[in-house]
């Protein structure tokens, strides 16, 4: 088992039950999204987007249909 972080520590987070804890968690990751818009997107992020779209445009019959995909999930294949 882990222990606890330095931050957590100094913050009390470490005194928390469990479900004060997943509390804080969320807390914490709704105000990441929040802010995220903040944050630039890293150069390679850009330049994969590019690459995944350009590799759909070269050939858009190579995909299938979602729902298609999930049904052959739930058929078990």
């Amino acid at each position: 088992m882990h222990s606890m972080g330095e931050k957590m520590k100094q913050l009390g987070i470490d005194k928390l039950g469990i479900e004060d804890r997943l509390a804080v968690l969320d807390e914490i990751s709704d105000s990441v999204a929040q802010d995220s818009a903040a944050m630039p997107v890293p150069t390679w992020h850009e330049s994969e987007l590019r690459r995944r779209v350009a590799a759909f445009d070269a050939d858009r019959g190579q995909g299938r249909p979602f729902e298609e995909i999930i049904a052959d999930i739930r058929r078990g294949r």
